[in-house]
């Protein structure tokens, strides 16, 4: 039992250090034309800081590898139970990784979605706010997708070449 928690708590963090690079490219980008004026500040008075967005996105992002790596875990270990890592397709996996990467995904918008809908009843936020929100989450978890299925091919890559004991 403890070698299973053990591999899931790995998985789950290389997901999570995997995303949360990709999460503070992100970040970069978006403090970049923030930099710039091409994207208006956000009402937070401190949002002009960059280190803010980028540390922000990429603890988002390693927050959703996380959750992704769990989940992607979980079902390899349920649906490929009895195959050695020789034995797994790797298009099989991608498939796997892509669906757990699209569930942590959509598990992270939910809550952003639910703290958003929790502020507009307490009136702190409009509605355009929440379509607002809604709008730029729509993306997320076909990135989160895309980029498990990408670890999750590159894990299964990483562990064919380590010699079994």
């Amino acid at each position: 039992m403890l070698r299973r928690v053990r591999a899931l708590a790995t998985v789950a963090i290389l997901w999570s250090l995997a995303f949360g690079v990709i999460g503070g490219l992100i970040g970069g980008g978006i403090a970049l034309l923030v930099a710039q004026g091409v994207l208006p500040p956000a009402r937070n008075p401190h949002a002009h800081l960059a280190l803010l967005l980028v540390v922000s996105r990429a603890a988002r992002w390693a927050a959703i590898g996380a959750l992704g790596g769990m989940t992607f875990a979980a079902m390899l270990r349920f649906a490929e139970r009895h195959k050695v890592i020789a034995d797994l397709d790797a298009a099989r996996v991608a498939r796997w990784g892509f669906l757990a990467g699209v569930l942590g995904a959509t598990m992270m918008v939910v809550a952003v979605l639910g703290f958003g809908i929790a502020a507009a009843i307490r009136g702190e936020h409009r509605v355009e706010v929440l379509w607002m929100l809604l709008l730029t989450q729509a993306s997320v978890p076909l990135i989160g997708g895309l980029l498990g299925r990408v670890t999750a091919r590159t894990i299964l890559r990483t562990a064919r070449r380590i010699p079994s004991p």
